[in-house]
């Protein structure tokens, strides 16, 4: 939930001489850690642009199914739950350590930019378009929704001096470079990624060279989102610019904002932030 509750781990980690497992499923695939050394060799030539993007949309019962969900803190331990730290935070976690500088490292990103929204009566936000900056110079494109009638899988885009790597969450992998190789490789879906995740740890109590991601590797993630949150306020969506949709097998509510979907999408093809690509955005929120 922050960086000092994370230290606090790694402090006892350390205490206890013994090794603490993060359960970010997607990285203790073959075809993640393939992925990374594949970068770190060269395939694409030098990292220097990565983006992501990912629309899933949320019910309000989605909110309201706990007593943490879209909350800043619960019971007094800071939550910061959020789609970048929550539905997507595997994705932006997966996009920094494939692109970090070496082996079972991940990218040190400080913020460039941050944009927060939010349809839903929460304390943090369900929209966001944020840029930053690796410590390598890696520029970093990362934009989130759950406040759209379209629903699009987690894509991460790597663009290189020498190719580019599309990555499709439960799909496929194409890594094509300059000379026109291209390797293209089917990814696992959600439950066999948990499963390897799982093997991977129990390995570990026996075989030390078994991966794990480890708190270091995770830690990258919540200095993000702490960062983040500390950047922008959140902004609210006026009800003019949104319709909230019921589902037919559903009871709870949807909102859709007006052409947030397609402004995220050119948002996400030209790198840029989700006001320069869209005209409605400033004329239609809130700050509060």
């Amino acid at each position: 939930g922050s960086v000092a509750d994370a230290l606090d781990i790694q402090r006892a980690e350390a205490a206890s001489g013994r090794w603490v497992a993060v359960g970010f499923q997607d990285l203790y695939t073959l075809e993640s850690r393939w992925l990374k050394d594949q970068l770190l060799g060269g395939v694409i030539g030098r990292v220097e642009d990565v983006r992501m993007i990912g629309l899933w949309p949320r019910p309000r019962a989605y909110f309201t199914r706990n007593h943490w969900a879209g909350r800043v803190s619960a019971e007094g331990a800071a939550v910061l739950d959020s789609p970048l730290n929550n539905a997507f935070a595997h994705f932006v976690n997966l996009a920094f350590y494939v692109s970090g500088p070496e082996a079972g490292v991940s990218s040190t990103v400080s913020i460039d930019s941050a944009e927060l929204y939010r349809a839903h009566r929460i304390e943090m936000f369900d929209t966001a378009v944020v840029r930053g900056t690796s410590a390598t110079g890696i520029r970093y494109w990362f934009g989130v929704s759950h406040a759209t009638a379209t629903t699009r899988q987690p894509e991460i885009c790597i663009r290189g001096t020498g190719g580019q790597v599309e990555w499709w969450h439960e799909q496929r992998c194409v890594v094509l470079n300059t000379q026109g190789n291209r390797q293209i490789f089917p990814l696992p879906t959600t439950e066999e990624s948990r499963e390897r995740m799982f093997a991977s740890v129990l390995a570990r109590l026996h075989d030390p060279s078994s991966f794990i991601c480890t708190t270091s590797i995770a830690l990258e993630h919540t200095r993000f989102i702490e960062a983040v949150h500390a950047d922008a306020p959140v902004r609210v969506f006026k009800p003019s610019a949104m319709e909230w949709i019921t589902e037919p097998d559903s009871r709870s509510e949807t909102p859709s904002v007006h052409g947030l979907a397609e402004e995220l999408s050119r948002a996400y093809s030209e790198g840029c932030s989700l006001a320069s690509a869209s005209p409605f955005t400033k004329a239609e929120l809130v700050t509060l």
